[in-house]
Parts: structure tokens; sequence; C-alpha cells
């Protein structure tokens, strides 16, 4: 058992709140085997995360003739909280409420749904399982697995932990977990969006670059330092490749679907109750994670489940509420036909994947010999299908004629299933283009590269409403940033005269169509929260350019010499963009982090960097022309 001092874990937990085994046994249900650090969760949290640990379907018959069968996928809970963190959320909730998404709205004009009131902590589980198969066993195998549990869904870093923290459970036992821990609570450095970090673990390496905190959804992260990220983002906000949930592949995801993504974008935009259906665990999470990296650079609001199933506590809030006809807004994934059935009327359901021959990789990191990591595919296959005409064929025949999403109980496919009519049509040419690439990566670049244009260009008009304003103070006479206050009536009449985007013209029916796809994301769950946020920049941009704060600049004082020459010439590049592709207020936040970088540098420094901007050279070699 490994127990942690109060510093240890407080370092743990910028990066996660613990790793734990489970068991499947065959009387006594889950079981966690192990939890380090011990009493990091409670026993009812303990109890939620084991029943998701596990694929809540069929998977455990192994039909192939693999005798081992491993699969990664996450999920998200919500957090249990002591009475201090509760009274605490409280006045936090008061204070934040319009980052939680609870501005009333009907769907589609017929049911009303009712917005998600998310509690102010969750728990995000990265799941390593091992299945694994043995006549000698009564049920002719066993499953185990191993989670690694985290506040903030940093995927792109905790899913390869979790891939990590797997094999050395399994190949060295529970000891190897717990040396694994203690590591990153001693070795790991903070979480810093932007720059790549260089993570050693177990004698292996993660090397990834975060995702910013303003691209996740809420609670917003404790420990980051938001003046420094809000300075350092690409241009664009949170819209890059490390954008939060981006590792998901959107081209595996929706491959098979193409012709509805663009009204599955307007779903997601809108913060629409959406259900998505998968064969398995690892497709069901890794779709929920595509669709809200669709709508980037928008972070999501509303709730989000990856792996959704039966025995989640909150699954009996959600069925009451979908019996009083109030849908919760929200992106819930599931495996299981048995959930989707017991929420009907459910608004919006997509199916994926192709049950008949279902067969998906899984990008783990497995290791050689000599400790080095490499990538390899697990081929993980369900054969068989809903479709037999055996016995009961005639009336799973009959039922499959039924026209809502429960007909995937006799014969799956994927589709859409949704009364929605989409203000947005499909590009041909992308689908083309899609079907045509050279590879599974290009056409996920292409798919990403279009949807996160297309988001960018729809907020666009709301720019208005984020130049700051100063006016005098009554006290001492000092000078008050503000943002001007939003009215949907001055956002229209600015919109009638906006000449918008070729990007966003070619996707939209009409003017008409634009205008109610507009209206419709003003009375979304995801509105007024982004808006909130994105005004809450705007000013603390403003407050560091009067001087009234210090900490960007005593965080950029700490860097060290190829830190700061790295970023000052990353930072000219993006100013010497192209205007239109740098509004005028990125511009102001890059020439106001490049000033706090000048000021951070010696000055021998300066000059080498001025010819550094226009000659490109690498950090080291700005140092080493300095000192000659």
């Amino acid at each position: 058992r490994v127990g942690m001092d109060p510093s240890a874990r407080a370092r743990l937990k910028r990066w996660m709140v613990a790793a734990c085994a489970f068991d499947f046994h065959l009387v006594d249900g889950q079981t966690m085997l192990q939890c380090v650090p011990e009493g990091a969760i409670g026993a009812e949290e303990a109890r939620v995360v084991s029943y998701h640990a596990f694929p809540d379907n069929l998977s455990l018959e192994l039909h192939n003739h693999a005798t081992v069968r491993d699969s990664v996928f996450f999920f998200r809970i919500s957090r249990e909280r002591s009475n201090k963190e509760k009274e605490d959320g409280e006045t936090l909730q008061l204070s934040q409420g319009s980052e939680q998404g609870l501005n009333p709205r009907r769907n589609d004009g017929k049911r009303k749904t009712r917005p998600t009131q998310p509690t102010l902590a969750y728990l995000y589980g990265y799941v390593f399982c091992r299945q694994r198969q043995d006549p000698s066993l009564p049920r002719g195998g066993d499953q185990k697995s191993v989670v690694v549990l985290a506040e903030i869904p940093r995927g792109n870093v905790l899913k390869h932990l979790a891939c990590i923290a797997g094999q050395l459970y399994f190949d060295y036992g529970p000891e190897a977990l717990e040396q694994m821990v203690r590591e990153i609570a001693t070795n790991w450095e903070s979480p810093q969006c932007g720059k790549q970090l260089i993570l050693p673990v177990s004698g292996f390496t993660i090397t990834s670059t975060l995702p910013p905190a303003s691209s996740l959804p809420p609670p917003f992260p404790e420990d980051v330092d938001r003046e420094l990220e809000l300075l350092l983002q690409s241009p664009g906000g949170s819209g890059g490749t490390a954008a939060a949930f981006n590792e998901a592949n959107l081209h595996a995801s929706f491959k098979g679907i193409m012709d509805h993504l663009w009204t599955i974008w307007e779903l997601a935009l809108l913060g629409e109750p959406l259900i998505v259906v998968a064969p398995s665990s690892y497709l069901c999470s890794e779709a929920v994670a595509s669709l809200l990296s669709l709508i980037s650079p928008l972070p999501y609001f509303g709730e989000i489940r990856p792996y959704f199933t039966i025995h989640d506590s909150y699954f009996h809030t959600v069925r009451d509420q979908v019996s009083k006809g109030c849908v919760p807004s929200g992106v819930f994934g599931i495996t299981n036909l048995v959930v989707l059935k017991s929420l009907q009327p459910w608004p919006h359901v997509v199916s994926i994947g192709d049950d008949m021959s279902y067969q998906s990789s899984v990008d783990l990191q497995y290791f050689d010999s000599n400790n080095n990591m490499f990538g390899e595919s697990v081929n993980i296959q369900k054969p068989g299908s809903r479709n037999s005409t055996g016995r009961g064929g005639i009336l799973k025949s009959w039922i499959g004629r039924r026209r809502d999403a429960t007909s995937l109980i006799s014969t799956y496919q994927e589709k859409l299933w949704s009364s929605y009519q989409p203000c947005t049509k499909k590009s041909n040419s992308l689908i083309n283009r899609v079907k045509n690439a050279k590879n599974a990566s290009v056409a996920n670049l292409m798919i990403r590269q279009h949807f996160g244009e297309l988001t960018r260009r729809f907020l666009e008009p709301f720019a208005e409403f984020f130049k700051p304003s100063r006016s005098a103070s009554t006290s001492g006479g000092s000078s008050c940033t503000s943002v001007r206050r939003f009215s949907e009536n001055d956002f229209f009449e600015t919109l009638e005269t906006t000449r918008h985007s070729a990007t966003l013209e070619s996707r939209i029916k009409g003017k008409a169509s634009l205008k109610e796809l507009y209206k419709r994301f003003m009375r979304s769950t995801n509105f007024l929260p982004w808006l909130t946020r994105r005004q809450s920049e705007i000013e603390l941009l403003e407050n560091m350019k009067l001087g009234r704060s210090h900490t960007a600049l005593d965080s950029i004082g700490k860097m060290s010499e190829v830190e700061l020459i790295d970023l000052h010439i990353k930072l000219k590049r993006q100013l010497s963009a192209d205007d239109a592709q740098v509004p005028d207020i990125e511009r102001e936040r890059i020439e106001l982090a490049l000033g706090i970088v000048h000021k951070a540098l010696p000055g021998d420094l300066q000059e080498s960097l001025r010819v550094a901007a226009t000659q490109v050279l690498s950090p080291r070699r700005a140092i080493q022309r300095s000192r000659s």
C-alpha cells in the first residue's frame, strides 16, 4: 500500500488522481484490487468506476482465436466532494453560473430540453482492459482493468499513460503500478499548454503538447496560470491540433456517415441531446471525443458521458427527466442497447461502426525488449451479426422496420436518427477528397481543418462584443476595462451588413438559414458560457496591458534562455502572418506577449533575436551568436 504526503499528492493531482486495478469476479462482481495512492477515491466512487472499467456488452465472448484481447477507452463520472468542497463549489457556482450552460430552451419547438447542471467536479477514467480466454475458468475467461483517474481530460497524455500502466501491471504486478505513480509525483513537471513536454515514466517516455485550458469543458483547472496560457496560445484560440479531445480520429469515427456530418456539427454546436451508439466501448468513447472536437475551437459546455452505462447513478436521473419530457443537453456514448431503449423517446441518435464485420484499430503504445516505444495496431474483431433470420427472424424483421433508433436492436447500421432540420448543407467536394485521400491520417486532417475553419468563421461576427473599452474610474481616476455588453438586436443589425467568408456562405442554405442558426446558437447551452469565458479573457489581457497583473511576467521570467528565445521566435512568426489570418485582438495579444518576453531576455540576446526573426535560427544558435 502506497501512502503519500500532502505535497506529493498535490504534485500528482496536477496530472492524475489515482491509478486503480479492478477484477470482474464471477461471484462478487467488479472488485477493486488496488488503488494508488491509497484512499484517493471514496468507496462509492470506486463502485461507480468499477462499473465503467469493463465493456458493457458481450465482448467477453471471444469468438476469434485470440486468447487475449486488450482495449482502451475512457469515461467521465461525477466526482464526490467533501463538505468544504461543496461549500466552495456552491460559492463558485454563484459566481460562475453563466459558465454552466443554464439557459432554458426548447428542442425543435416540440420537446422541452432541460439544460444540464453539471457538478463542479468530475473524474475522467482512462481504461486499459484485458480480457483473457481460459477454458479452466467457470466462464471460460476473465477480465481485469487498470484505470488512470484524472480531473482534467488531457487525453493525449493520459491515454498513453493508461496503456503503459496496463502493460506494467499485467507484466510485473501491483508493485510496478505503485512505482509508476511515485515517479509521476516526483519527476513530472507542471502541466503547461503550448509547450512540448517530455514525460519519463517507468523507463518509457511520453512526448506531447497539452491542450489549452480554454478549450476544456468546465470547470476550469485551478492550477493553470490563465494569464500565461492566454498570452502563449496559438492564434485562433483553442482550435489547434492540441485542443481538448483533438487526439480523436474524426475519419475513423464518422467515415460511414460522412453525409450527415454537417448536421452532427450543428447538433454539437447547439448542445442538442445526442446519443452515440457503437459496438464497443473503445469506438463509443472515441466517437464522443471526435464529436466534441468537431466544433473546436468552441468548447463544449453540456453534459459529457463518453461511455455511459446503466449502472451509472446519473442514468436514473436522465431516465426520469426523459419520462417527464425534459431531455438533458449533452453527449452520451453507449454500447448497451438496453440503455437506448430505456431512454426513449430521445431526439437525436447516431450509430457508428459496422456490427456485421466490426473491426477497429486501437492505437496502443507497446514496447520492444529495449524499452523503446513504438505504435502498433491491435485488431479488435467482433464477428457475427444481429441480422440473423433464424429463430425469431420474422419478428426481428418486423421490428427492424421501425423508423426510430430502437431498430438497432434487430438490425445494426450506421445512421443518424433525428427530426432536426439543419441550416447547413454537406460539401460534396470534401466528401470526395476524403474518399480519395492517400491514407486515413490525411483524411482525418482534411475533416478537422474543414470543420475547424467552419466553426471559426461562424464565431467571427461575435468579435464586435469582445472589443475592450476603457473608462475613468470614480476612485483615483484610474481607468477600468470592460467589454461591450452583448445585445441580440445589435448582433443581428451588424450581421446584416457583415460580409461572411466563402467557407461559411458555401455551407449555409441561405441568409434566412444563417440567421436561424445564430438564433438557435444563442438559445443553446454552449453560447452564454463561451461568451462569458471569452469576454473574461479579453478583460484579463487588458489588465495585463495596464500593468495590473504580473503573474505572467513572473512565470516567463523563470524560463531558461533557450525557452525564451524559442518563444520569442514563435511569437515573431505569428505576428508576421497575413492580416487576414490574424484578427486585431489576436495581434494585440501576440504583441503584448512579445513585449513581456523581450523584457525577460538578457540585453546581449536582443540583437541576435532581431536577426533570428528574419533568418531562421535555432534558439541555441541565437545564444551562440550573442556570445560570439
